[in-house]
């Protein structure tokens, strides 16, 4: 099954990097399962497609916004010390809507793979004596998130966002099927 996982995010990874599609952004962020449990977040954006709609207000002006439809493979860890440390390849796919200026939301889901680690396991060996182990399992995640952002500023003509992104996290086998986290990520968007 990671073999599976691996290739296909090397796949989804190697295809969006092609002549047609360029990396958008990247994303650095602090990525907290059930909020509290620190991590790291990275993930680059390839638009998939771009349109933009123009809306009327009561008072004549017209507002354009910028909409696109983005592919984001992400790699990211958590720790839940004492309990475990989570490591996961996560590519996501997200609609993207941005105003003139410079808030913007996204939507979406992912699909991806997570393994966790877990500490002070034990067993005993066949010579009757107690050894640590490694010990962790293996999960098919999915995901569904709302981001919340800004750009704040422009670095060289490239704007710098600020972003949070409450999401949920659905991990399988857990327990009798499957666990829902609620994570938090909160971070930085850099045009490329």
């Amino acid at each position: 099954m990671k073999k599976v996982l691996f290739i296909l995010f090397l796949q989804i990874s190697f295809s969006a990097s092609s002549q047609l599609l360029n990396p958008q952004t990247l994303s650095i962020s602090y990525y907290g399962e059930s909020i509290a449990h620190p991590g790291l977040k990275i993930g680059v954006d390839y638009d998939l497609k771009n349109w933009q709609t123009n809306k009327t207000k009561k008072s004549s002006e017209s507002i354009t916004k910028q909409k696109s439809l983005v592919l984001s493979p992400t790699l990211g860890f958590y720790r839940h010390k004492a309990y475990q440390t989570g490591l996961f390849i996560l590519p996501e796919l997200k609609y993207n809507r941005e105003k003139p200026n410079g808030n913007f939301f996204q939507t979406g889901i992912g699909l991806g793979y997570m393994r966790t680690f877990l500490p002070d396991v034990y067993r005993l060996n066949p010579a009757g004596e107690i050894e640590k182990i490694g010990a962790g399992y293996n999960y098919m995640v999915g995901t569904l998130f709302a981001t919340f952002g800004k750009k704040i500023t422009q670095i060289n003509e490239k704007p710098l966002s600020v972003y949070a992104k409450p999401q949920l996290m659905y991990a399988a086998p857990n327990y009798a099927g499957g666990i829902l986290y609620f994570n938090l990520e909160m971070g930085l968007q850099f045009e490329l």
